[in-house]
């Protein structure tokens, strides 16, 4: 009785290996299936429209505000962005949420519409 457990066994493991081959090849087709349907599109280089002009404003200043003084500025009206942060935007390799663009307009007083490219700076 062993002896027939054992070849019992035996055959087993090998169907499972059959199998385990079966499976891995279905799912190798399926995903070379599904690679095809994926489009496959360019990530965008530019992460937002406001970050030359926040630099330029921040420039206009008098006197010039660094990016210090500008998360200093953010920090004290509850926006939290570091040094860091401000230069990545300014560089376009950060996005900045609508509630961060409003502060910033404020604190280097130009006008929302400017920093998304308007021709006027002046706030309302």
């Amino acid at each position: 009785m062993n002896m027939w457990f054992y070849h019992l066994r035996e055959w087993d493991d090998v169907v499972l290996a059959g199998l385990e081959r079966s499976l891995l090849e279905l799912v190798t087709v399926n995903r070379s299936k599904n690679s095809r349907r994926v489009k496959k599109t360019e990530k965008s280089k530019l992460l937002n429209l406001t970050g030359h002009r926040i630099r330029q404003a921040r420039l206009a200043c008098d006197p010039a505000l660094s990016q210090q003084g500008l998360a200093n500025h953010l920090a004290r009206k509850g926006v939290v962005l570091d040094q860091t942060a401000i230069s990545r935007i300014e560089q376009n390799q950060r996005g900045v949420l609508d509630y961060e663009v409003a502060v910033i307009a404020r604190c280097l007083k130009v006008s929302i519409a400017w920093l998304y490219g308007e021709k006027s700076s002046k706030t309302n």
